[in-house]
């Protein structure tokens, strides 16, 4: 959908205006370990956290409470306590600890960015779905979808009405991901289809192809390995363009570098391709990042010891007529999350989105 980068922008527009700007995640599901501060005690103590609210509170140093940020985690198995300790009971609390850290950061700042899980509905087996947090909150809600027209409008049709049922205000509609040569129809055609609901279209987002480009970072996360301490220091967050399979002729992969056509590009290559192997050694590899197939779950000594000293690679215990094509398929398959670590990356969708947000509309929708 797009919720984490437009929040990205808007936190990063509004604190370009110089509004004091919080953020808050009020139920988080994929969550990391933090420094916080326990609520009883005051006390250093470590905290379960959604991972958006680590990337916004070190990206912009907003040094908040990560307790107040991340109020809920919905870790594995919750969903079944709410429901055997009674749902109303459990998710009255629940709620309960969500308005208060809602309040506790309006205390702090001007403007509180509220980020969904999932669609509005998700949380709702639970009593907590993202309606019925933003109606209990009494925050406005805008509703984002992946650029359209049709199939974009549907989706925000179901959304806005379990809105709606929960009470929850929607002020308007961010399309995310729009196709540069649409944009422009695309955006007169669904302020129509918005007319009559009297909420305006307050921002299309223009499909970046930087922003969809993953790190070597999270392709090490992806597989499960790493690459030699030296070139992660040096290349951990350059962005492969593509993956392609080194399975031609020596020749034809030589010929393939020398036109700068795997520029960029992740090479699969299969250990026993030893020819290929010893080409990259040669040095014969602009920024590559190299994943190299074995039937091992060990580096293998020899030509591969000398490359990955050389470029930056990553070894995967895989063999098989198609286990190369199952590695293309898992890389391509695989979206990328914003964080604070690929700090070119979530610089970058802050700035694409902060241009494409028409945010004296939001500021106004938002402060009736």
């Amino acid at each position: 959908m797009g919720k984490t980068s437009l929040s990205l922008g808007l936190v990063s527009a509004l604190k370009g205006r110089g509004v004091n700007v919080g953020f808050m995640k009020p139920v988080g599901q994929q969550h990391v370990s933090v420094q916080g501060v326990d609520k009883q005690t005051g006390q250093p103590v470590k905290l379960q956290v959604d991972k958006d609210c680590r990337l916004f509170n070190e990206f912009f140093s907003l040094g908040a409470n990560y307790s107040h940020m991340s109020p809920v985690v919905m870790r594995a198995g919750q969903t079944k306590r709410i429901l055997d300790g009674g749902k109303e009971s459990m998710a009255g609390k629940l709620l309960k600890d969500i308005q208060g850290a809602y309040q506790c950061l309006l205390g702090d700042h001007d403007f509180i960015v509220c980020e969904g899980t999932g669609h509005v509905g998700v949380g709702a087996i639970g009593g907590v779905s993202n309606a019925t947090v933003a109606a209990r909150l009494g925050s406005d809600v805008v509703l984002v979808s992946e650029g359209g027209l049709g199939s974009a409008f549907d989706e925000i049709y179901l959304n806005r009405q379990a809105c709606t049922m929960a009470g929850a205000n929607v002020v308007g509609v961010v399309l995310n991901k729009v196709i540069p040569e649409k944009r422009d129809m695309i955006e007169q055609y669904f302020k129509l289809a918005l007319r009559d609901w009297g909420i305006p279209l307050l921002g299309c987002i223009p499909f970046d192809n930087e922003l969809e480009r993953k790190a070597n970072f999270d392709v090490e996360k992806l597989f499960r390995t790493e690459m030699h301490p030296t070139h992660r220091k040096t290349h951990l967050f350059d962005h492969p363009v593509g993956i392609t399979i080194a399975s031609g002729t020596l020749r034809e992969f030589e010929t393939a570098l020398e036109n700068n056509v795997l520029h960029k590009q992740a090479i699969v290559v299969n250990e026993s391709r030893t020819d290929i192997i010893d080409c990259l050694c040669r040095g014969h590899h602009p920024g590559n990042l190299v994943i190299v197939l074995g039937a091992h779950n060990r580096k293998s000594m020899g030509p591969l010891e000398l490359l990955f000293s050389k470029c930056p690679s990553l070894y995967l215990p895989e063999s098989g007529e198609h286990a190369a094509a199952a590695v293309v398929s898992s890389f391509q398959g695989h979206v990328a999350k914003f964080n604070e670590f690929d700090v070119a990356r979530t610089k970058r969708a802050t700035e694409v989105i902060a241009r494409n947000i028409h945010l004296d509309e939001i500021m106004r929708a938002c402060h009736p």
